[in-house]
C-alpha cells in the first residue's frame, strides 16, 4: 500500500492514475477490481458495444446458435470470480441473446446443460464405439469414441 502511494504521483501515464486510483483495470474482456486485499475478476463489456451476436432467428444450423449461447455462458463462468457475479453475468448475457432473437427455452436449455458439465466434470456422456477398418488382411479394431 506505500509503495502504491509512492508511485501513485510518479505514474507518467494519465490511464496509470486513474486506473490505480479506483482499483480496477479491464484487460481484454476481464475487468480486474481490486476492492482491499484480495482481487475479483468479471466479465468486461466495453461501453461502446451494441450487443450484436448471431441472430438466433438466421438461418445457421443449430450447433452454431447453440455454441453461441455456450460462448456466453462458459465466459461467464470463466471470467466471474464469484457466483453472485456470474449470475449477473449470465442474466446480462440472456437479454442480449433474447435482443438478438433467440428463445428463452433454448437459452435455459442450453445454460442448464453448461452448468450441470459445469458442476459435474466426471459426469460425462456414453461413449460409442467406433469401429475402424483397416484394410482386409488386417483384423478391425474397435475405440471407444472420446
Amino acid at each position: 500500500m506505500l509503495l502504491l502511494l509512492l508511485l501513485l504521483p510518479k505514474a507518467a501515464l494519465p490511464d496509470v492514475d486513474e486506473s490505480l486510483a479506483y482499483r480496477s483495470n479491464p484487460f481484454l474482456d476481464v475487468l480486474v477490481k481490486q476492492p482491499e486485499e484480495s482481487f475479483n475478476t468479471n466479465v468486461y463489456v466495453k461501453p461502446t458495444n451494441p450487443g450484436l451476436c448471431l441472430n438466433g432467428e438466421s438461418d445457421f444450423p443449430h450447433r452454431y446458435k447453440a455454441s453461441t449461447i455456450g460462448a456466453y455462458i462458459r465466459r461467464a463462468l470463466t471470467h466471474c470470480s464469484t457466483w453472485q457475479l456470474v449470475h449477473k453475468e449470465i442474466e446480462r448475457s440472456t437479454q442480449v441473446l433474447i435482443n438478438n432473437g433467440f428463445s428463452e427455452r433454448d437459452i435455459n436449455r442450453q445454460t442448464k446443460k453448461i452448468m450441470e458439465s459445469w458442476c459435474n466434470p466426471n459426469a460425462t456422456e456414453k461413449s460409442q464405439d467406433i469401429t475402424i477398418f483397416t484394410g482386409p488382411s488386417s483384423p478391425q479394431t474397435t475405440r471407444k469414441k472420446t
